[in-house]
């Protein structure tokens, strides 16, 4: 981050609030792709909050085409999350616009693994065959005869 900076000149960006960025980050607009990531991967905040100004917009409606369950907000703001550390862990970037949605695709199926529940299984269920639960009445009422 740009130490030259002090606190007054600073803005926070809606994506991630505990981030202060310079409020020149508009000016960080104009450049290309490639030389945001590498400002980024270099820990500089503006060029993290241009990624997220260029965008936020695409992702958000690519995640309302992705999930039905309203959580697009939610799945775009994780992606974002993921890829600051992402490229603060120097996480080489070959097309920015994929890889953005690539994270998003992949949170929207984690999203959709972990709101589907888990089938529980019987360690042995294939050795034996599955009880009725009518043959299981059955047995617990003569179970209760045999008392």
């Amino acid at each position: 981050m740009d130490a030259s900076l002090d606190g007054k000149d600073r803005a926070t960006i809606g994506v991630l609030p505990s981030v202060k960025v310079p409020a020149s980050a508009v000016s960080h607009s104009r450049l290309s792709d490639e030389r945001l990531v590498a400002l980024a991967r270099e820990g500089h905040d503006s060029a993290f909050a241009a990624i997220v100004e260029r965008y936020r917009p695409q992702l958000l409606a690519f995640a309302q085409r992705t999930t039905s369950d309203g959580r697009a907000e939610d799945l775009v703001q994780q992606a974002f999350l993921h890829a600051f550390s992402a490229l603060r862990d120097g996480t080489e970037v070959v097309h920015l616009r994929g890889w953005l949605h690539q994270i998003v695709r992949n949170a929207a199926f984690r999203s959709s693994q972990r709101s589907q529940p888990e089938a529980v299984l019987d360690a042995d269920a294939g050795e034996r065959n599955p009880v009725d639960p009518t043959d299981t009445r059955l047995l617990a009422v003569s179970a209760l005869e045999a008392c």
